[in-house]
């Protein structure tokens, strides 16, 4: 039987920006635990994830490098992974210590968790959210909630307060998906795999 509360969805931001957010599932509820401004990011992740339940962590952020850094007779694209190609993603180059934060946060709580990279705005796309406003103004979020519960239901203990928040439980539903095998697969395993 599958368990919804071995699923956390991240939306991973700048260390110190307070713009971290984890979703999770509590007493028949999705939860949110946020950083402020100042606040540790990584910190606070590595002990959220440790203390409770879990088991596969779904995190908006690159958890690879492009194969070309590892193979180059036969890969020479040292800045985007064949994964974000497919879906128009950023490269984790660019993202550069986003990038390196998240596979360091992978390998300290690997193997108690497992780490897939998922991308929300990608599922956004899928259901059209950009009709209702996705990621514009916060006045939207409360539209955009009420569309992702007509594809997926979910009861929230409280409503998300800004787009990181919304993202983290747009990485829960992925997550959700993936255990339904529900959940598109891009890239080469060999590389790097996104998961919407």
């Amino acid at each position: 039987m599958m368990n919804k509360s071995n699923i956390v969805g991240i939306d991973f931001g700048s260390k110190l920006a307070g713009t971290t957010s984890a979703c999770f599932f509590h007493d028949d509820k999705l939860h949110f635990e946020s950083t402020k401004k100042g606040q540790d990011a990584d910190t606070m992740l590595n002990r959220f994830l440790q203390s409770g339940v879990y088991k596969y962590v779904f995190i908006d952020s690159p958890l690879s490098l492009p194969y070309a850094f590892y193979d180059t007779s036969s890969h020479n694209d040292y800045f985007y992974r064949n994964c974000d190609s497919e879906l128009g993603a950023m490269s984790p180059m660019f993202l550069g210590g986003l990038t390196a934060r998240a596979i360091r946060l992978k390998n300290n709580l690997q193997p108690q968790l497992d780490f897939y990279e998922c991308y929300p705005g990608a599922l956004a796309k899928r259901l059209n959210l950009q009709e209702f406003g996705y990621k514009t103004e916060a006045i939207y979020i409360n539209k955009c909630c009420k569309q992702l519960s007509e594809s997926y239901p979910h009861k929230l203990a409280k409503k998300p307060v800004n787009w990181h928040e919304f993202d983290a439980l747009m990485a829960w539903h992925t997550g959700l998906r993936f255990l339904k095998n529900e959940a598109e697969k891009w890239g080469v395993e060999a590389e790097g795999i996104i998961y919407v």
